[in-house]
């Protein structure tokens, strides 16, 4: 047990009961108006367990049926319900289930115990159908928190991720990694000259924000690169191209704390689309694209779907809903993928329903303090920096099912 509040609580007492262990305190912890009014408390300590659960399976195609085994140590179990993020519930302690659509589904358990009721959730649990697999290059191995904040999302979309260190001598060559692999993803973490032109004729799609590898010798969307400090917003050009749709045009927060921004300036290929550009200055893009073809500087051409965005370094750990909507519809494009951009969906299951407000209900808290568990800076839907009744209204408005796909406000 640890004290972590901001009041004069001490533990001057302890005692093993039949039903937990025992302690007081000393002091009224708050609205006192003298150290010795009356107020001290008494506490309790029990043990209540943990909820787990694992399955015979978790990935394969539809449909797919999953054997679920509930391996809590709660004490005296009475109670289970199980929620297999597709709409489907079940109160067996360890049942079977059948997925028959493709998706990523979060499963969720919770038991009553003799002591009290805890609960567990496994996000992207199961996955059923064929996904892509993505390389990360990031400056390290273990990732940074915000190149593994990267990795979870494309994980959470379905995605199978394997991550390298970007010195060649640590990872498979560029060559490699493009034929054993759909997506190649490069963090700022990594040092430009590491990668430096490795990728630029191989037919894989190319998702960057390291702003050094914008040369005309390495990846020719633009001719040079430069990282700004404190920034918190970009200005939105168009929402008409698939990677920035559904997203309002104009100036547009995409952190939620100050933080760097990637941009790339000076000359641009041809072919290159800008989609968005610095707040201030507006000769220097935060987003932009090329597609397969593309003309690009020094006379080469896009081998595949090239992006490439404003976040660098830890960028990713402060983003806001709507600069991880930008980055998922980046990764679909780029790998010509079907883009579902609800910013309701907090389960990435291409529906809002019960599991999403669960999720939401979490995240329902007020200010948020940075970017916590449970996709809590995604329900955020006004993008106002905290979960409120004003983003319950919008959510309200999805809560329909997959026929939220038909209505805008769901998608904006």
């Amino acid at each position: 047990i640890e004290y972590n509040g901001g009041g004069k609580a001490t533990c001057v007492a302890l005692a093993a009961g039949p039903d937990g262990l025992y302690f007081s305190d000393l002091y009224k912890d708050l609205n006192y108006s003298s150290p010795i009014d009356r107020g001290a408390n008494i506490l309790r300590v029990r043990f209540v367990g943990s909820a787990e659960f694992s399955a015979d399976v978790t990935s394969g195609p539809a449909p797919l049926a999953v054997q679920f085994t509930d391996t809590s140590n709660v004490p005296s179990p009475s109670d289970w319900l199980w929620q297999f993020g597709d709409g489907a519930s079940s109160t067996p302690q360890n049942p079977p289930h059948t997925y028959a659509a493709d998706g990523v589904y979060d499963v969720r358990l919770r038991v009553t115990g003799a002591n009290g009721v805890v609960v567990v959730q496994k996000n992207a649990f199961i996955r059923v159908g064929e996904f892509p697999s993505v390389a990360l290059i990031g400056g390290s191995i273990p990732l940074t928190a915000s190149d593994q904040a990267v990795v979870n999302r494309l994980t959470g979309l379905g995605f199978t991720v394997d991550v390298y260190d970007d010195e060649p001598a640590n990872r498979p060559s560029a060559g490699q990694l493009a034929g054993s692999h759909d997506l190649v993803v490069i963090s700022s973490t990594c040092l430009s000259g590491n990668i430096a032109g490795q990728f630029r004729d191989l037919p894989v799609p190319l998702v960057y924000w390291e702003q050094a590898l914008n040369r005309t010798d390495r990846e020719p969307l633009a001719s040079n690169g430069v990282a700004l400090s404190n920034v918190t917003q970009i200005n939105l050009l168009t929402s008409s191209h698939p990677v920035t749709t559904a997203v309002p045009p104009g100036p547009l927060t995409v952190y939620a704390a100050p933080s760097n921004l990637s941009v790339a300036f000076e000359s641009f290929g041809p072919g290159v689309t800008i989609l968005a550009t610095q707040v201030d200055d507006p000769s220097r893009a935060a987003i932009m694209v090329a597609e397969s073809g593309a003309l690009l500087l020094g006379g080469r051409s896009a081998p595949a779907r090239r992006v490439f965005l404003f976040l660098e370094d830890s960028g990713f750990a402060v983003a806001t809903a709507r600069a991880k909507q930008i980055f998922d519809q980046a990764v679909h494009w780029a790998l010509r993928r079907a883009i579902f951009s609800a910013p309701a969906d907090l389960d990435h299951d291409r529906d809002v329903d019960q599991s999403d407000l669960d999720l939401f209900m979490t995240c329902a808290t007020g200010p948020l303090l940075g970017p916590p568990a449970a996709n809590c800076t995604q329900a955020d839907l006004d993008g106002d920096n905290d979960v409120d009744p004003v983003d319950f209204a919008r959510f309200q408005r999805c809560m329909s099912g997959e026929n939220n796909l038909a209505d805008p406000n769901c998608l904006d």
